[in-house]
């Protein structure tokens, strides 16, 4: 009776090593083929690099007009389009859909909303900038902010500023200021 005992017991171990290893390599596979998502994401370094390439490119900013001129700012360029009110505006950007578009907003969801909603429409060649803005001021890139909250008059030149970083409170005081070219010489 015991030796037949010690031979169940010599057949079961490996079926109890090889049970969790298979059902671990079957969770494997299924996490390898889960779907990609639908549109590409790029990190700000890389969204830069685009945009320095590109610089007629259009830039898409999903936030509500308050946040797009808040103390955030917004990336040099963009176009603000809020996502309530992006289905509405499809038909000005139109003639864009087989254009490079760079896309950002606030948050994940809002950002992939309005990616679902132009791929939908048939704008293919859109980028969503991942993280959004917060992520963009984090990686050290520069924002935009309105004449008003740089010490300007209404209506001046935006001039791009280091804003305060999401989670700190003091603002980088060391506006950049746009110098224009000397006059060309006389003939």
């Amino acid at each position: 009776m015991k030796a037949s005992a010690g031979r169940a017991l010599a057949r079961a171990v490996p079926l109890l090593i090889l049970v969790p290893l298979l059902g671990g390599c079957a969770a494997y596979h299924r996490w390898q083929s889960r779907p990609a998502p639908p549109f590409p994401r790029m990190k700000p370094g890389v969204a830069y690099e685009i945009m320095r390439d590109n610089p007629g490119m259009l830039v898409l900013d999903l936030r509500p007009l308050i946040e797009y001129n808040s103390r955030t700012g917004h990336i040099r360029g963009a176009q603000n389009i809020p996502l309530n009110r992006l289905p509405y505006r499809l038909g000005g950007i139109y003639a864009l859909r087989d254009e490079t578009i760079l896309v950002y907003c606030d948050s994940k969801e809002c950002g992939e909303q309005g990616m679902r909603l132009l791929r939908a429409s048939g704008f293919d060649a859109t980028i969503l900038l991942e993280g959004g803005i917060t992520k963009w001021i984090q990686s050290g890139f520069k924002t935009v902010l309105p004449a008003n909250l740089v010490g300007g008059r209404k209506g001046e030149d935006e001039r791009p500023t280091q804003p305060a970083r999401p989670p700190e409170t003091k603002p980088n005081p060391r506006p950049e200021v746009d110098v224009k070219p000397p006059p060309p010489p006389p003939r």
